[in-house]
């Protein structure tokens, strides 16, 4: 299980980068229903395996997205 990252940093890290569930989930290698779950969470920690949490950051981080206590920015 993952603690710190929330449901809504990870739908705030998609809207940054105006990316949709559907292509983040298959960058990640994960369902899209994957993602929504892990969305559902909202201002909650995700409770999901690392792996997968992992794969779904990474997903972003390559698209320049970082997770900050409590939000995200985009990396320059």
């Amino acid at each position: 299980m993952t603690v710190g990252v929330t449901g809504n940093q990870i739908r705030a890290a998609r809207a940054l980068i105006g990316a949709n569930q559907a292509a983040i989930a298959t960058a990640a290698g994960v369902t899209r229903q994957t993602l929504v779950r892990l969305e559902e969470s909202g201002g909650r920690p995700v409770i999901s395996r690392d792996e997968t949490v992992a794969r779904v950051l990474a997903a972003l981080g390559a698209r320049g997205v970082v997770m900050v206590p409590h939000g995200v920015v985009l990396a320059s």
